[in-house]
C-alpha cells in the first residue's frame, strides 16, 4: 500500500509495548490511522504496522561535537519523513526523550504518555536541571533543536501519567492527567479491546487457557545478564517451582530471554510473547498467587494476587549484585 494514500490521524513514537498499550488506550483513533515511530529495541510484530510505521536505528555518539551531528541529520530525517508522508500538524503522542522527537517537539503538538518509572525520578531532575542553567544557555535551547525532555517543552501540552504522585514539577503540573488503566480498558469497545489483543498477539484460545490457570511464575534474565549462569538461573527456578503444581501454573519469560523454558516445565504454559504484562491486570485473570525471584511486575496484578517474591536471598550471585532485595522495598 502507498503511504502516500493513507489519511493519517496522528502519530505515536514510542520504544516501549508499555507506552504502546497506553497510546491504544487513550486514543480514539485504529490502528491504521496512526503512523508509528518505532526505535528498534521494541519487539512488536511488524508485519501489523508494515504500511504504517517506521523502525529508528538509535546512533551512540562518541562525543558532543558528533552528538550534535547525530541530532541534526535526525531532525532533518524526521522533517523530511512528515512530508513524504502528509503528516504535518498531527499530533504526536509518546516518549519525547526518544530518539527521533526533537523535530515533532519543534514542530508538533506533543502530549508524552509515561513510558515506567523513568518518568518519576526524570521530570524533578530535569526540574533542577533548568533552575541550575544559565539563561543564555536556555535560550540557545530553545532556539535551537535543543530541548528539555519529560515534558518541559512549551509545545508538550499534555502528560499522560497512571500514578498519582505529589512528586511533580509546578511547572508541569497544569499539564499533568493522571489515567486509570483498568478504566480505560473497561470504557473501550469490544473492538479496541481485540485490536489491542491482536497487536500483542493475544488470541482468544490462549487466553482462556490462562483463565484455567491458577499461579504464574515470572522469570528473569539473569543469566542473559551475566549475573549467574545459565544452569543456576534453572536450577533457581527448578527449586522455585517444587513449591507449586506445575500444571496450574503460566511462566511469564522476560523479552530478553533466551532460556527454552518448555523443555523444564513441559506441564505448564510457557508465555514467550511479547506484551506489556500490565494487560494482566487490565482482564480478569483467575490468578490466586504471582511467584517471582524479585520482578516488581507482580505488583500489578491486583490486591487479590497473594506474591511469593522470594527476593534475592535465594542465591548468593543475586545478592552479592542486587543486594538484599525484599518485597517491602516496593510497597
Amino acid at each position: 500500500m502507498n503511504r502516500n494514500s493513507l489519511k493519517f490521524k496522528n502519530i505515536c513514537i514510542t520504544d516501549s509495548l508499555y507506552s504502546l498499550l497506553i497510546f491504544m488506550l487513550i486514543s480514539e483513533s485504529k490502528i491504521s490511522e496512526t503512523f508509528f515511530i518505532f526505535g528498534n529495541s521494541i519487539n512488536i510484530n511488524k508485519e501489523i504496522f508494515k504500511d504504517n510505521s517506521i523502525i529508528i536505528e538509535k546512533e551512540n555518539a562518541v562525543s558532543k561535537i558528533d552528538s550534535m551531528k547525530k541530532r541534526m541529520k535526525m531532525y532533518s530525517f524526521m522533517k523530511n519523513l512528515v512530508s513524504e508522508n502528509n503528516l504535518k500538524g498531527l499530533t504526536v503522542y509518546g516518549g519525547d526523550h526518544l530518539t527521533g522527537a526533537g523535530y515533532f517537539i519543534k514542530n508538533h503538538d506533543f502530549q508524552v504518555i509515561e513510558d515506567g518509572i523513568i518518568n518519576y525520578y526524570s521530570m524533578p531532575e530535569v526540574d533542577k536541571q533548568i533552575k541550575r542553567e544559565s539563561f543564555l544557555l536556555k535560550m540557545f535551547k530553545y532556539a535551537t533543536y535543543l530541548y528539555y525532555p519529560y515534558g518541559f517543552s512549551k509545545n508538550v501540552s499534555r502528560i499522560y501519567l497512571t500514578k498519582e504522585t505529589d512528586d511533580i514539577p509546578k511547572r508541569l503540573k497544569n499539564k499533568v492527567e493522571f489515567i486509570s488503566l483498568k478504566k480505560l480498558w473497561n470504557n473501550s469497545s469490544e473492538e479496541k479491546k481485540n485490536e489491542i489483543l491482536y497487536v500483542f498477539g493475544l488470541e482468544t484460545s490462549l487466553l482462556k487457557e490462562l483463565s484455567e490457570k491458577e499461579n504464574i511464575l515470572l522469570t528473569q534474565p539473569f543469566s542473559e545478564d551475566k549475573v549467574v549462569t545459565e544452569e543456576e538461573k534453572i536450577e533457581i527456578y527448578k527449586n522455585i517451582m517444587k513449591n507449586y503444581d506445575e500444571e496450574k501454573t503460566v511462566i511469564k519469560t522476560h523479552p530478553r530471554e533466551k532460556t527454552f523454558y518448555k523443555d523444564i516445565f513441559p506441564k505448564a504454559v510457557i508465555l514467550d510473547k511479547p506484551f506489556p504484562f500490565e494487560l494482566f491486570s487490565l482482564m480478569d485473570s483467575n490468578f490466586k498467587r504471582a511467584v517471582t525471584v524479585f520482578s516488581t511486575s507482580v505488583m500489578n496484578l491486583g490486591k487479590d494476587v497473594k506474591i511469593d517474591f522470594y527476593g534475592s536471598r535465594i542465591n548468593d550471585k543475586l545478592l552479592k549484585k542486587f543486594g538484599d532485595v525484599k518485597l517491602e522495598d516496593f510497597k
